[in-house]
């Protein structure tokens, strides 16, 4: 809390007025922000960290005030999700995903992981980390998606340790592709 009178008078206060940053304050939205993707448990999976990288300032990359990690503590190696009931219309086959993370230890590795059926939980991509302290953008297509909630927890996708590193994640997008929406990514 860089300054604590600010927090005290609300949000439309704190834009106009506040002097540094604060990372807590009142009426926040509880839990992870998530449009239509809700992760399993975040507090037994995951914990939310403040400020990666160090102080923030004008420069500070956009995604370094908010962030969640992996929580190694008593076993807990995966963080997994469930999208909203009925935020897929149809069935699943061809998903563009993206993960927004924070590139601080070389040699860390992590996987995505999703629902390709009953039974059938693939890993879509692996990323080992190269220490460069910085955010990064890893983006995949997937062919052969089913997300019905057929993978650990009933969760549709995860994010998994495959090390004793905490890593750090901003953000994950999935994004429904028409079959015959060209792509230049990767494809699985």
């Amino acid at each position: 809390m860089d300054d604590l009178y600010a927090a005290t008078k609300g949000q439309v206060y704190q834009r106009d007025r506040q002097t540094g940053y604060n990372d807590a304050g009142w009426e926040i939205w509880p839990g992870n922000y998530s449009r239509f993707i809700t992760q399993v448990d975040a507090d037994k999976e995951s914990k939310g960290l403040f400020r990666i990288g160090g102080h923030l300032h004008r420069g500070s990359p956009i995604y370094a005030r908010f962030a969640r990690s992996f929580k190694n503590t008593r076993g807990n190696k995966s963080m997994h999700f469930i999208c909203q009931k009925g935020f897929f219309s149809s069935p699943v086959r061809q998903l563009k995903v993206s993960v927004i993370y924070y590139d601080d230890i070389e040699g860390s590795t992590w996987q995505f992981q999703y629902d390709a059926g009953r039974g059938n939980f693939l890993t879509a991509f692996t990323v080992t980390c190269t220490g460069s302290d910085t955010w990064k953008t890893h983006t995949v297509i997937v062919a052969d998606a089913v997300m019905q909630h057929n993978g650990p927890k009933g969760c549709d996708f995860a994010l998994v340790n495959r090390d004793q590193h905490n890593d750090i994640f901003h953000r994950i997008e999935i994004e429904k592709l028409n079959d015959d929406n060209p792509s230049d990514t990767t494809h699985r």
